[in-house]
């Protein structure tokens, strides 16, 4: 049987309805049957795993969805610096009562900057899985209303929600709601709307970590930048990052790209994930025909 601290865990986690802390809490289970050679026993539960990695993500409430994350820190190519700040972040989190002792709080309110498909979501999701804690993404069809302070009650709700226990919460294209109050385009309901926003991320707990994403930085209010603990720019992949994640990619799929590498766009991440995914679709199909 299980240690009874990992019986706790899974039981604590079950009882505050933490999806990721369940997932975390039986993967330490897996590693302690491993690790006393009852694989078997491993083998089954990791498959509940990956059955449970394909459910859609779960609503919570109305505005927010928990989605889990498919995303480890090992899995992302950052910059040296960017990677240095994240496990500090980590750490920060992890021996929070040291800090809190002396009287100073973890970081926990991140802006990440940069264009589309370079790794913000991903982050997000590495972040939370590296703490074990539930990812929940706001939904802002949802929370966007068109009655007055609608939208700013609703987002006082999400905030509540997401206070009441650990976790991170996602704001992906935080520029949706956190314009420049200063755009004259705007209207009266809009920058109050900014303003609640802004208060309450000021008044978030540090055990909950806001992650804000946003491919237009220009456009965020000016008071939003001041609201942050960590910003950090995830751009484009250089030449060799890119090389990297392909290289990577082979590995994982056990397919050889190399030949492929001159025709693989390197505009972003994701580009280079959907083109190196259909290289390899196309080459097994071809062989597959070959082969009948």
């Amino acid at each position: 049987m299980p240690t009874f601290d990992l019986i706790y865990s899974l039981a604590h986690a079950s009882l505050h309805s933490s999806s990721e802390r369940i997932a975390n809490a039986i993967r330490q289970i897996v590693a302690h049957e491993r690790k006393i050679n009852r694989k078997a026993n491993a083998t089954r539960l990791e498959r509940l795993l990956n059955e449970s990695n394909r459910i859609a993500p779960l609503k919570v409430m109305d505005g927010l969805v928990e989605r889990k994350p498919k995303k480890r820190l090992i899995d992302l190519i950052l910059t040296a610096e960017n990677l240095t700040e994240i496990h500090h972040l980590v750490e920060e989190h992890q021996r929070a009562a040291l800090l809190l002792s002396r009287g100073l709080e973890p970081r926990h309110k991140i802006l990440l900057i940069g264009p589309p498909g370079n790794g913000k979501t991903s982050l997000a999701e590495a972040i939370a899985s590296e703490l074990g804690l539930p990812l929940y993404v706001i939904d802002y069809a949802q929370v966007i209303g068109s009655l007055l302070g609608e939208t700013t009650a609703r987002l006082k709700k999400v905030f509540e929600f997401a206070s009441r226990e650990p976790c991170v919460l996602f704001f992906d294209e935080f520029d949706t709601i956190g314009k420049e109050r200063g755009d004259g385009h705007e209207t009266g309901e809009i920058k109050r709307v900014v303003a609640s926003l802004l208060l309450y991320i000021d008044a978030l707990p540090s055990t909950t970590i806001a992650i804000c994403a946003t491919n237009h930085q220009e456009l965020l209010d000016r008071a939003a930048g001041r609201r942050f603990d960590l910003c950090l720019m995830l751009d484009i992949p250089t030449e060799c990052q890119a090389d990297v994640f392909i290289n990577a990619l082979g590995e994982i799929y056990r397919f050889d790209l190399e030949p492929y590498k001159k025709r693989i766009p390197r505009h972003s991440f994701s580009d280079i994930e959907k083109r190196c995914l259909d290289f390899m679709r196309k080459e097994l199909l071809k062989s597959a025909e070959k082969c009948a």
